[in-house]
């Protein structure tokens, strides 16, 4: 599992140590990323939409969620994974 934001290395430090995160959180500060999975629509987009995608081991996307809600979207993960 990976997390990706626009924001600096040292914002994203700080806010998974805040946070506690279990997981690494990338950096997209030239939106290549958001802009490749469809997070952000221009390099000039503030933020990304929060979405999400299930990747299999040989990089095909198996499931795209286009619009994340953070408290729910663990057990919907899960329960994909599960099928």
């Amino acid at each position: 599992m990976l997390g990706i934001s626009f924001d600096t290395q040292e914002d994203n430090a700080a806010f998974a140590e805040k946070f506690d995160f279990g997981y690494p959180l990338l950096c997209d500060t030239d939106h290549k990323i958001g802009l490749a999975y469809e997070a952000c629509d221009s390099l000039e987009a503030e933020y990304p939409r929060r979405i999400s995608y299930l990747i299999a081991p040989d990089g095909r996307i198996e499931q795209a969620y286009p619009k994340v809600n953070p408290a729910e979207h663990p057990a919907q993960v899960l329960a994909d994974l599960e099928t």
